[in-house]
């Protein structure tokens, strides 16, 4: 297998310029097109997974999927191709950083701010959803903030490399018996190999507007097999002195539901009830949400860039779930699921930082 380096062409169209990027099945390049235009993302295979028809298959469908969608919260993917061994796709170059970097050097962000991002991700879903598609995978290494349209914070969704459209017909490409994700934020029934719908993505939103609020994962401490434990038994933290104890928990408890028919129904009814409590914030919140994106030490952004609801109207009345967030019994099951001995495949991510991005005089560029 080809391995890119700097200074290569590929597909007589791109002149690799850097690494910018690397995940649990890619390698991204900060590519120069050389008929003219900005530089670009361009995507490969790891090239362990080059030879295997799975991967390929993966690498492909990704694209597939991501081409039908036009949200502007979702990135956009350009062209698809072949050089000798080289697989490879092309993507908007993004200047900001991931929502995992900012939150590891902010800490926990202002309520607004953390609902202003989470409405952009569900927006990004609305789409997805609507067309059939799972996404499976958000992490806040998936989630990118960018400078756009005046916008410091403005939100882009990536990485659909395990993403599953929920059409019967398509061939699935999950081995059997595979929970495909990241762990952390993986929905019960991803572990439990239970039926996917827009509310598995939704159960990842509710864990990604904790983790804003809190500095920190809600499962932060816990090894894998007591992660696991606390999903398929619907297990939350103690509430005190945790975002579920603030008005945004009841948004946060639903979302977290073990039983999917629990949660939200779609990304947008999620996004309207967010709406709601967002315009009860108190003033200094909603400011601070407007301040431009914290950078790190060499001065430079890191990598790709009415009246309160009632508890009732947060919780679905026919489940008669609706209690307060800080209830033990609205937190835990009435009966322990047996744990399925079931392998998991995780995403990690590992990055490693370009010379490139030294200098202080610029923010540096990329992607996923």
């Amino acid at each position: 297998m080809r391995v890119l380096e700097p200074g290569d062409v590929v597909d007589g169209r791109f002149l690799i310029l850097e690494e910018i990027g690397k995940g649990g099945m890619g390698v991204v390049f900060r590519a120069l097109p050389l008929e003219g235009g900005r530089d670009v993302a361009l995507k490969t295979l790891l090239p362990r997974l080059a030879d295997e028809p799975t991967s390929r298959a993966r690498f492909t469908r990704e694209v597939e999927l991501i081409r039908c969608l036009k949200s502007p919260h979702t990135v956009a993917v350009d062209a698809l191709g072949w050089d000798g061994e080289v697989l490879y796709y092309t993507m908007e170059l993004l200047e900001g950083e991931p929502l995992e970097a900012f939150i590891r050097q902010r800490g926990r962000l202002p309520a607004a701010l953390a609902l202003r991002i989470a409405a952009q991700i569900l927006q990004s879903l609305t789409e997805a959803h609507d067309q059939g598609i799972i996404h499976r995978d958000l992490t806040p290494s998936n989630i990118f903030l960018c400078r756009q349209a005046g916008d410091p914070y403005f939100v882009k969704v990536f990485d659909f490399g395990l993403a599953r459209h929920l059409d019967t017909t398509l061939p699935r490409l999950t081995i059997g018996g595979m929970a495909m994700g990241t762990l952390p934020y993986m929905a019960p029934e991803q572990l439990l190999r239970g039926q996917l719908s827009p509310a598995t993505d939704l159960y990842t939103v509710g864990q990604l507007l904790y983790e804003m609020l809190a500095g920190q994962n809600i499962y932060n401490g816990l090894n894998n097999a007591s992660i696991i434990e606390h999903k398929v038994q619907g297990r939350f933290p103690d509430p005190k002195d945790t975002p579920l104890a603030d008005p945004l928990g009841a948004i946060i408890i639903k979302a977290l539901q073990r039983d999917p028919d629990r949660r939200y129904r779609t990304a947008e009814q999620m996004r309207q009830h967010m709406a709601i409590l967002g315009r009860l914030l108190p003033l200094h919140e909603a400011e601070a949400s407007k301040a431009p994106p914290a950078r790190n030490a060499c001065g430079t952004i890191n990598r790709p860039c009415d009246s309160p609801p009632l508890q009732s109207d947060l919780v679905d009345s026919d489940h008669n779930a609706a209690r307060r967030p800080n209830t033990a019994e609205s937190q835990l099951p009435t009966s322990r699921p047996t744990i399925a001995a079931l392998p998991v495949v995780t995403s990690p991510v590992t990055r490693r930082r370009s010379p490139r991005t030294l200098p202080s005089s610029r923010p540096t560029t990329g992607s996923f």
